[in-house]
């Protein structure tokens, strides 16, 4: 017997949003990071103010790690 497939779209979950916003900011230099970088990431990823900060913050910590 063959399954009807309901057809979804895919919404990225909150943390999916997050680590893709750090992601794409680690994937550049900071000096090529557009500015003001906050409101850039709420349009971007759909991010609120306190979210943008979040991903910075996780971005710092992503660099303190690698060195």
């Amino acid at each position: 017997m063959k399954r009807a497939v309901n057809h979804l779209t895919v919404v990225p979950s909150h943390v999916q949003q997050l680590e893709a916003a750090v992601h794409w900011l680690v994937s550049m230099k900071r000096a090529d990071w557009p500015s003001p970088i906050v409101p850039e990431l709420q349009r971007r990823f759909g991010l609120s103010p306190k979210d943008a900060c979040t991903t910075l913050r996780e971005f710092s910590l992503e660099m303190a790690k690698a060195r």
